[in-house]
């Protein structure tokens, strides 16, 4: 009779009642420890916790207050996790207009609330090497930039295949 149990995940996101990321494990564990072991370490996503909820506060939430678009990508950003307990398989946003209007700005700031710029990734890849890239992301939030660098002819479909990324 083992005295504690431990249960092993291979991805990010909700295993039950419980929400595992790279550092950390949120949520009861009923008696056992949840651990995320991947096959290949590196290969998450950049979660990083850089300050203070307070210092996040004062300088990118402060920032964003009046303007629709930061507000906007703020939130969807704090949504991945409950996409799944709304029992939806999958959301996707796209900032659309002219250059230099903040779009990349936006994602910056959404960024920040699961890591810093690093977590943003472009849209300058295969549509089988952003699926990969979006399995790491799983229940949190995929900020993909610069959609004009992709094959225009493959956007679609590639967006058709990260809808089916998540566990």
């Amino acid at each position: 009779k083992p005295e504690r149990r431990v249960l092993t995940v291979d991805c990010i996101g909700w295993h039950g009642n419980v929400f595992v990321l790279p550092e950390v494990v949120y949520g009861i564990q009923d008696g056992e420890r949840v651990v995320l072991q991947l096959a290949d370490p590196s290969a998450t996503a950049d979660f990083v916790q850089h300050g203070t909820m307070q210092g996040w506060q004062d300088t990118v939430a402060r920032l964003a207050n009046g303007n629709p678009r930061l507000m906007l990508a703020i939130a969807l950003s704090l949504s991945g996790p409950v996409i799944p307990l709304l029992q939806a398989e999958n959301v996707g946003f796209n900032l659309r207009g002219p250059s230099s209007i903040g779009k990349s700005l936006a994602l910056k700031a959404a960024s920040s609330v699961w890591s810093d710029i690093r977590f943003m990734r472009t849209w300058n890849a295969t549509g089988n090497g952003l699926q990969s890239v979006a399995a790491t992301y799983n229940h949190t939030f995929l900020p993909l930039d610069e959609m004009g660098e992709a094959q225009a002819s493959t956007i679609g479909s590639t967006v058709f295949a990260l809808g089916g990324c998540v566990s």
